[in-house]
């Protein structure tokens, strides 16, 4: 029997072209799902060298959360980058991106990691095998929250004398639908002109997992595909990395992804091209 399509969480319809963050927390998640070595690692490596550093008081942890992560996370850098490394999320080639493009991906999660470190460090009910995010997910989101237009609607009200119930009913619904759809019209033309892009929905979960297994645990597209229910072949889940892999990281991801494995793994023979062999087409 065919897996059900799992598709991803999604904050919003749109995203701005150089925000990667929807993507990023699903990679994260898939992280916690399936590759929970990744979290034990932080926990063992990372957390000892934080706690002393950690913001003890109400007052600095509220100052820490609402404001930015950077003097925690400049102590711990080198643990972070080194943690890192060890599970292939710096990359391979480690090529920073072009600017305007989107923050390398060890540097955006500097957030998550310290904002994680610091619930482990200070709720001692706070469980230590799972991800904790901040709750303005995305800054560029937030901020055009912020600055956006409230969606007012406004009619005459009902007169009992000149109007039944019913027919103020349908001319209010009527209203409403057409002011909705010329609003909805309106926004999407706006999100197009400021070069938006709207969120891939035929993306699933299932290409995240596969992505994690491939860079963080280094598990061959073969054996994945072998071990897919349904019987992926090794085609369709190298489209799979690929695609996630973008969603991630942006158009720059082929300098990220570790380089294809052999069908036994790490240190086998080169594989053949039925093996790991990346497609050319991310679509």
């Amino acid at each position: 029997m065919a897996k059900k399509h799992r598709p991803v969480q999604r904050w919003g319809e749109y995203r701005r072209y150089n925000d990667h963050t929807w993507a990023r927390f699903e990679f994260l998640e898939a992280i916690q799902h399936v590759a929970p070595e990744v979290l034990v690692a932080l926990r063992e490596e990372v957390l000892p060298a934080f706690l002393p550093i950690r913001p003890k008081t109400i007052v600095e942890i509220r100052r820490a959360i609402r404001g930015s992560f950077e003097e925690f996370c400049n102590p711990i850098r080198p643990h972070i980058i080194r943690w890192a490394e060890r599970f292939n999320m710096q990359g391979f080639k480690r090529k920073r991106p072009p600017p305007g493009t989107g923050a390398p991906f060890v540097v955006w999660l500097e957030d998550p990691v310290v904002y994680t470190l610091m619930k482990w460090a200070h709720n001692k009910n706070a469980d230590r095998s799972k991800w904790y995010f901040p709750g303005r997910f995305s800054f560029g989101a937030h901020m055009d929250d912020w600055f956006l237009k409230p969606f007012r609607y406004k009619t005459k009200g009902w007169s009992s004398l000149l109007e039944n119930e019913a027919a103020f009913k349908n001319r209010v619904e009527s209203e409403f639908k057409t002011k909705l759809a010329t609003y909805l019209q309106e926004r999407h033309l706006s999100e197009s002109e400021r070069l938006s892009v709207k969120i891939d929905t035929r993306l699933s979960k299932d290409y995240f997992e596969w992505l994690v297994k491939f860079q963080v645990q280094r598990i061959s597209m073969y054996r994945i595909a072998k071990t897919t229910a349904g019987h992926k072949s090794s085609r369709h889940v190298s489209d799979g990395i690929k695609r996630a892999a973008k969603a991630v990281i942006g158009d720059y991801f082929e300098n990220w992804l570790m380089p294809p494995l052999a069908r036994g793994g790490p240190g086998k023979r080169r594989p053949s091209s039925r093996d790991d062999r990346m497609p050319e087409s991310a679509e």
